[in-house]
Parts: C-alpha cells; sequence; structure tokens
C-alpha cells in the first residue's frame, strides 16, 4: 500500500478510496477469485481513514520460455527469505506460502508449480 502513482492521484483530489466489505465484498470476490479483502490503515493516503475494501492481489509473473530451474530458484529464494520481501513493501506483507496461490487466473510456469508442489501447497 502507499504506492507513488496512487499517493500522487490522492493528493490531487481526483480520487477516493471506495469502503468495500461484507456481502458485497465476498460477492466481488467470487466472481473475481483474484481479489481480496485488505484493511487500509487510516493515513495511508492523504487524508483518509481506515477502511476495508476490495484489492487485486499481486503476483509475479514469468515468460513461459524461461528456464524452469531459474523460475524454480527465483520462487524458493522469495519464500526462503520472506521476511526480506515483506520489508521492501508493506503490500507484500500480505504474500505467505499458503496464500501464494490464491485467486491466481493464469497458469503456473513448470518451475513455480516444482517449488509448489515440493512445499506441499499444490498437489
Amino acid at each position: 500500500m502507499g504506492s507513488a502513482v496512487i499517493v500522487d492521484s490522492f493528493i490531487s483530489g481526483k480520487v477516493a478510496l471506495v469502503p468495500v466489505a461484507g456481502s458485497e465484498a465476498e460477492a466481488m470476490k467470487k466472481k473475481y477469485p483474484f481479489y481480496t479483502s485488505v484493511k487500509v490503515p487510516a493515513n495511508t493516503y492523504k487524508d483518509q481513514s481506515e477502511a476495508t475494501t476490495v484489492a487485486v492481489m499481486a503476483m509475479m509473473v514469468a515468460r513461459s520460455d524461461l528456464p524452469e530451474d531459474l523460475v524454480y530458484r527465483f520462487t524458493k529464494a522469495i519464500f526462503d527469505d520472506l521476511k526480506q520481501f515483506h520489508a521492501a513493501h508493506s503490500a507484500a506483507t500480505y504474500l505467505t506460502l499458503e496464500t501464494a496461490l490464491s485467486g491466481n487466473p493464469i497458469p503456473l510456469h513448470p518451475g513455480a508449480a516444482r517449488f509448489y508442489k515440493e512445499k506441499g501447497v499444490l498437489k
């Protein structure tokens, strides 16, 4: 949260954070499984109060022609040092091994699939 582009948009006064919770949020997540519910702390953006809303899950995408072992090692490196990854950006704190595949609408790269199978996240 706190993306520079979004912060600039809030400063301009041209956008507002729309609270979406309860049955509305559940309906959106059912229709669009890549959405998740998030609580945005007060003042993440200029003059914004705390709000629960929906957000698009961030995902890492790899070209299909990348070597399997490269994508495997990249995925493993992230999850082997998740604390450092979380420290890099506040939105990354939502990423856990258990939630890594939540709402993923695209096929996994074979290297990523291998990692998630080894960890028991993917059958």
